[in-house]
This record gives structure tokens, C-alpha cells and sequence, in this order.
């Protein structure tokens, strides 16, 4: 307890007042401003002009004066949080001014139970404001922290009263960069665990750009419409007959980094290896609206990307290889899938299946690329200048109880596009026909179909033997043939 908790003044004239000291015996200077020779709380009269008499006479009666030093060599200036050099006279003067007006601002005893109420206060709405990031949050805080600061200012020009508020103001404040610094880290940790994820899908760049918006909600799943492709190294199986481990790996490598490279540089995401196969889609996690126009170019890619790989093979007397390619669109369900174990970004869906359902038929049909109509009715025009679509059939695919219009694209970079265009229409009609029904009007447009390619074939014949042909023409029309040889004519003859 202190040696005094009260001081008793009796002001001349006026009833004795009762002045409560702090838990420490002391008061609180009660400062009216930065004070000073210049800052005019009190008037400052020059010593010297008072021994020489150029004072007035009677300009100081009934005041009270108090005699010092302002000067800063006699070592009476003191520090205080209004003025750094605040004459030790001036501290006097106020205090004396206090004890006169009976204006001295005290700790009230429950000070203590306030400063803690206020501290916890305080914590609760740093972190009710700084965990959800909120401005609306932040302001409510801020305006609390506002109204604070003005009761406590009220409590001592109105109640002589001191509360304490640095301590709640300073530990709120550490809290909140504390809660601040953790939500940082926590952030740059999903940020780096999103990068790590999408650049195993993605290219560098796009991860890299993907994370730095710390987009979680890419991540999970949902619906959406993709674009799949599936590509497999067909004749891999015989290669693995003849080539050791060693030389089997880097074949893979190789192939697999020719579709990695061909799959980014058309912004595709690369899903999964499965053996000998490859599995990309395009409209997540990055929406692209032209996600089907994107996965038919890098088809094409992946097409032309077979020829130097199969030179390579058989120049040392292996046997060649191509590509077989499926491509689909359709509605799925892609994201973050799987355990807690083991987890990966994918997507699952009927339009999957299909494209590798189509994947797949590239053997039975000996066309390196086919495309769903699904896909075909993605493109739209968008790639009528950069190719001709060629309607393969309607085919049965595993899975599905309805038959599926299948496409490939022939590129126009054919030295006669016009020829080319020409065949195509050739082809549809024949194709139709057949399933009218119609055979003798289908072999006729098919004999004339052949006609018009014997140029290009006779090309093909004295091409290199891993020149690319440049229409899957040959395995088409031959399939042709053989279900017209089995169909009758119209009028019931075969």
C-alpha cells in the first residue's frame, strides 16, 4: 500500500478538498498543452526585465508566481509526452493549477479489472476482425478502437478520471500481426501446395500464375464441360519384344515428353500416364472457352509428332510406331479426387470414357485420330479455315447403348484444298447412301472417290516409307468396300 493515499488541501477561502493519490502516492500532471516560453499554458516573465524594472508596478498582484529556469544550461528541462524540453518551473505551475481547481486526473481503484476487461475485449474483436478479413469486420473494429480512445479522452477532461488504454491498444495490435503473419503463412503454404499440385498438370507459367491467386475452389470438384483426349503409343507391344529395359524407358521418356509439350503449348492440362497412354483435358482448372478448338490442335499435333519418332525407330531397324488419339466433350465431374492417402486432379465422367472408348477404335478402324461429334459440334467454324472434318461413321462404342458419330480431321494444308474438299463430299454421299441402303449408288461414289485419289496414292508410293499419309483414305474406303460387299442392291441382287 502506498505511504499516502490522500492529501488534504484548504484553499484560502474555499472548502477543504480531498485529493486521492495513485497505488504508486503520486499524481498525474494534469498538462494544458506543450507549454514552454512560447506555448502558452502560463506566462513567462524574464527575470532580468523584472530586476531592471521594466515591469509594471502591480502587474503581478494577487497572482501567484513561481520562480525558475528555463534555460537550458541551468538543467531544468525535463522530457515529458507533450514537450521534450518542458521547463521543471511549468510542471510546478500545472500542478499547482491542479490542486487549485481540484482538476488532478486519478487511476480510479477499479482501473485494473477495466484494463483487463479491456485487453480481453480487444483480443476477441482482433481476431473476430483479422481471421475472416472483412471490411466490414476491419471497420467495425477500427470504430470501436475510435470510441475508445474518445471515452478515454471524455473520462479525463470530463471526470478527472485516467483508464488505461495503451496496454489494450498495443496487445490487440500484436495480436492482429500476429493473426496476420500466420494467415500470410498459411496462404504462402497453400500457395506453394497449389503450385506443386498444378505443375504436375500444367505448364510452369500457368501453375506458377494459378497459384499466386491462391484459387482453392479450383480444386474442388465440380461439373463442367471438358475436353478429353486420349492418345496411346500403338505397336508398343511389339517394340517392348525387341527393345531391353534400358532402351524401352527412354522410348517412353520421349514419347511422353513430346505429348507433355504438345498438350501445354495448347494449354491443355495433363492428367494422368496410364502404361503406353496419355490422358489431357482442356477447361479446368483455367476456364477456356475455346477448350475443344484447343484439343483438336494439339491432336493434330500429336498426329504429325509420330512421323520423326517412327523414322528414328526404324533407322535402327525397329519396327515403326504411330499414335492413336480420341477425343470427346462432354459434362464431368473434375477436381481434387481421392483419399486421404493419395490424392490426384482429375476427371471423371461418361465424356472420359468415351474418349478413351475412341482411343481405342483407332486400332479396329486404322485411323490415327477420331474425334466424337460431341466435339465436332464444340468447334463450330472456328476451325473451318484450318481444316476439313471427315465423318468416319456411326459407331458402336463399348458402354454406350446409343451409336456415336465419329470424325477425323484432315489439316488444309493439302497442296489442292479444293480436291480435298471435293473427296470429302464424295465420301459423305457414299457413306449415306450405304445406310439407305442404296448400294449400287454407294460403290458407284465410292469407285469414283478412288478415282480421285489415285494421284495422291501413286504420290504416297514413291514417298519415304515414314512419309505421313495425308488421309486416313485407304483404311476408310476399304472398310467401305467390305460392308457394300455384303449389301444387296436395291432391286434384292448382291
Amino acid at each position: 500500500a502506498p505511504l499516502l493515499e490522500a492529501l488534504r488541501v484548504l484553499p484560502a477561502g474555499q472548502a477543504a478538498q480531498r485529493l486521492a493519490l495513485d497505488e504508486h502516492g503520486q499524481w498525474r500532471v494534469p498538462f494544458q498543452g506543450p507549454g514552454g516560453p512560447g506555448g502558452g499554458s502560463f506566462r513567462y516573465l524574464s527575470a532580468a526585465e523584472v530586476l531592471a524594472g521594466h515591469l509594471p508596478a502591480g502587474s503581478l498582484r494577487g497572482q501567484l508566481v513561481l520562480l525558475g529556469s528555463s534555460a537550458p544550461g541551468l538543467a531544468d528541462l525535463r522530457a515529458t509526452p507533450v514537450n521534450p524540453a518542458l521547463p521543471g518551473v511549468e510542471i510546478h505551475a500545472l500542478m499547482l493549477a491542479g490542486l487549485l481547481g481540484g482538476h488532478l486526473a486519478q487511476r480510479p481503484a477499479w482501473a485494473p479489472g477495466y484494463e483487463a476487461g479491456l485487453i480481453l475485449l480487444t483480443l476477441t474483436a482482433t481476431a473476430w476482425a483479422v481471421r475472416r478479413r472483412s471490411p466490414a469486420r476491419a471497420l467495425t473494429a477500427l470504430a470501436g478502437v475510435g470510441a475508445a480512445v474518445v471515452g478515454q479522452a471524455l473520462a479525463w477532461q470530463q471526470a478527472d478520471r485516467v483508464l488505461p488504454l495503451a496496454s489494450a491498444l498495443l496487445l490487440g495490435g500484436l495480436y492482429a500481426a500476429a493473426l496476420l503473419t500466420r494467415g500470410l503463412m498459411h496462404e504462402w503454404q497453400q500457395r506453394r501446395t497449389l503450385q506443386r499440385l498444378f505443375e504436375q498438370y500444367l505448364p510452369p507459367a500457368r501453375a506458377r500464375a494459378l497459384a499466386a491467386r491462391g484459387d482453392t475452389q479450383a480444386l474442388e470438384a465440380s461439373n463442367r464441360e471438358l475436353t478429353i483426349l486420349f492418345c496411346d503409343l500403338r505397336g508398343f507391344t511389339t517394340l517392348s519384344e525387341h527393345l531391353p529395359p534400358q532402351a524401352l524407358r527412354d522410348l517412353l521418356n520421349r514419347y511422353f515428353g513430346t505429348v507433355t509439350d504438345i498438350v501445354h503449348r495448347h494449354g491443355g492440362t495433363l492428367d494422368k500416364f496410364i502404361g503406353d497412354a496419355a490422358m489431357a483435358f482442356w477447361n479446368a482448372p483455367i476456364a477456356q472457352p475455346d477448350h475443344a478448338v484447343r484439343a483438336v490442335r494439339a491432336a493434330l499435333d500429336l498426329a504429325q509428332a509420330a512421323g520423326p519418332l517412327s523414322a528414328q525407330l526404324r533407322a535402327q531397324g525397329l519396327p515403326g510406331v504411330r499414335f492413336g488419339i480420341g477425343l470427346a466433350t462432354g459434362t464431368v465431374c473434375v477436381g481434387d479426387l481421392g483419399t486421404p492417402q493419395r490424392r490426384t486432379y482429375t476427371a471423371v465422367g461418361d465424356a472420359v470414357n468415351l474418349a478413351a472408348r475412341l482411343e481405342a477404335l483407332t486400332r479396329e478402324l486404322d485411323v490415327a485420330l477420331l474425334v466424337a461429334d460431341s466435339t465436332r459440334a464444340a468447334c463450330g467454324q472456328q476451325l473451318d479455315a484450318a481444316v476439313d472434318w471427315l465423318e468416319v461413321d456411326e459407331c458402336q462404342v463399348k458402354g454406350r447403348q446409343q451409336s456415336v458419330t465419329v470424325f477425323t480431321v484432315l489439316p488444309a494444308s493439302s497442296p489442292n484444298r479444293s480436291t480435298q474438299q471435293a473427296q470429302v463430299q464424295n465420301w459423305v454421299l457414299a457413306l449415306r447412301a450405304a445406310r439407305g441402303d442404296d448400294a449400287r449408288t454407294a460403290r458407284a461414289l465410292l469407285a469414283s472417290l478412288q478415282q480421285s485419289l489415285m494421284p495422291d496414292a501413286a504420290a504416297l508410293s514413291t514417298a519415304p516409307s515414314h512419309a505421313t499419309a495425308p488421309a486416313p483414305w485407304a483404311a476408310l474406303c476399304a472398310r467401305l468396300s467390305a460392308r457394300l460387299a455384303q449389301a444387296p442392291e436395291a432391286d434384292g441382287t448382291p
